[in-house]
C-alpha cells in the first residue's frame, strides 16, 4: 500500500509543477510507472481487466483521506490573485474533517490540467456504464441542483474500502444511505408447514437460483427469458412468506435483505427510484436476495406497480404461493392498468427477488 501512496504523492506533484509552469523532470503524470498491483488490489476490483492510469489515479484519490489526508493539503493554496481557493482544484468541507476532500473537479484537475477535451474524456470516469459506478466502487456524490456535474463528492464506497482495510466481506447494515437490513432465522425448511404445491413452487426458485446459468446459457435460453428471478407472496401476516424468502438464502448460501419501503418512498423527484437502485445495484452485484414487503390496502403508489410490473413474469395461472384467490387477480389487474408505462430500467435485473404483499 505503502508503494501506491508515494506513486500518487509523485503523480500530485508532477501535476501541480505542469500546470503552474513550475520546474519539472517530466513532461507528462503518464510518464510516471504504476507500482506493481498486488494480488489484494486484484482481488478488490471485479474484472480482470487491468485498470488503466486514469482509473488508478482516481481510485487513489478517492483513499487519500482515509489513508494519508495530509497529502491533499496542497489543495488548500489560495490564489493570490483572487483572495480564493483555486476554482480548478475542486474540493468540499466536510462537517468534522478539517482536511481537503475531494470532488470529481479534483480527479480531472490531476489528470487533464486546464486541456477541455481530456476534461471531457476524464468525465466518462464517473459515468454510470463505467465499472466504478457499476460495481460501487467509486463515485461521485451530492452535487447541488444546477451545480456542475464534476462538483459532486468523490466518496470511496464503504464496500471497497472496508473489504481494503479488513480484507473480508462488507455486509451493509441499515442506514440513510442503504435502506435495508440483513435478515437471517435460525429454523430450517423442517420447521415450515407447506402444501406440497406451495412447497414445489418454493423449489423451483431454489432450482433456478443452482441452475440459471445452465438454463440460460448451456441451453441457449437467455435469447428467450429474461435473466434473474422475480417472485411474488402473498397471503395474510404471519403465514411465512418473510420466513420462506430467508430460508431461500440459507439453503443457497445467500443474504436475504429486506427493503424498508417506508423509508424508500420519497416525495423529491427522482429520490424514491434512486433510493431503489442503490440497493438493488448492491444486490445484484454481490448476490444478495432483496425481499419487499408491503401492505396493499394501505394504498400502493406507482412505486409498488412497478415493482411488480418489472419484476413478476405474467403467471399463466393463479399461483398458490401467491394465493388463488381473486384478490392477487384483482392486484395483478390494478398493476397491468396503471403501471404499464413505468421506468424501463428495471427489466435487466439479474438478480433473485421477492415481493411480499400482506392483504
Amino acid at each position: 500500500m505503502n508503494e501506491w501512496i508515494d506513486w500518487f504523492q509523485r503523480v500530485l506533484d508532477v501535476s501541480i509543477r505542469l500546470y503552474f509552469r513550475q520546474e519539472c523532470d517530466l513532461s507528462s503524470v503518464y510518464d510516471i510507472p504504476l507500482p506493481k498491483a498486488g494480488p489484494l488490489w486484484k482481488a478488490l476490483l471485479p474484472e480482470q481487466v487491468d485498470p488503466t492510469f486514469d482509473e488508478w489515479m482516481v481510485l487513489m484519490l478517492a483513499l487519500m483521506p482515509h489513508l494519508s489526508p495530509q497529502m491533499l493539503d496542497i489543495f488548500f493554496v489560495h490564489n493570490k490573485n483572487f483572495d480564493c481557493p483555486y476554482t480548478e482544484f475542486g474540493g468540499w468541507k466536510g462537517l468534522s474533517h478539517g482536511g481537503f476532500l475531494p470532488t470529481g473537479e479534483t480527479a480531472v484537475f490531476l489528470l487533464a490540467g486546464d486541456r477541455v477535451e481530456r476534461r471531457l474524456e476524464v468525465v466518462r470516469l464517473f459515468r454510470e456504464e463505467h465499472r466504478f459506478h457499476m460495481y460501487h466502487v467509486v463515485g461521485l456524490e451530492g452535487a447541488g441542483n444546477g451545480e456542475p456535474f464534476l462538483s459532486g463528492q468523490l466518496r470511496i464506497s464503504e464496500d471497497f474500502l472496508y473489504r481494503l482495510s479488513f480484507e473480508g466481506e462488507y455486509k451493509p447494515d441499515y442506514n440513510m444511505g442503504f435502506l435495508a437490513k440483513r435478515i437471517s432465522t435460525a429454523l430450517n425448511w423442517e420447521d415450515v408447514v407447506l402444501s406440497y404445491y406451495v412447497r414445489e413452487e418454493l423449489e423451483e426458485i431454489n432450482n433456478w437460483i443452482t441452475g440459471h446459468r445452465v438454463i440460460l446459457s448451456d441451453w441457449g435460453l437467455s435469447r428467450f427469458l429474461k435473466a434473474g428471478y422475480r417472485t411474488l407472496f402473498y397471503g395474510p401476516p404471519g403465514t411465512g412468506k418473510t420466513l420462506c424468502a430467508t430460508l431461500i438464502g440459507k439453503k443457497n448460501g445467500m443474504d436475504v435483505y429486506r427493503i424498508d419501503l417506508s423509508m424508500i418512498v420519497s416525495k423529491y423527484i427522482g429520490e424514491t427510484e434512486k433510493n431503489l437502485a442503490n440497493v438493488f445495484d448492491q444486490a445484484e452485484n454481490r448476490n444478495w436476495i432483496p425481499f419487499s414487503v408491503f401492505l396493499f390496502v394501505r394504498g400502493i403508489s406507482g412505486l409498488f406497480y412497478l415493482l411488480i410490473i418489472k419484476l413478476l413474469p405474467t403467471p399463466k395461472y393463479p399461483s398458490s404461493s401467491c394465493s388463488s384467490s381473486s384478490s392477487f387477480w384483482s392486484i395483478y389487474s390494478k398493476c397491468l392498468s396503471e403501471g404499464t408505462n413505468m421506468h424501463q430500467g428495471w427489466e435487466g435485473l439479474t438478480l433473485k427477488f421477492c415481493l411480499a404483499s400482506s392483504g
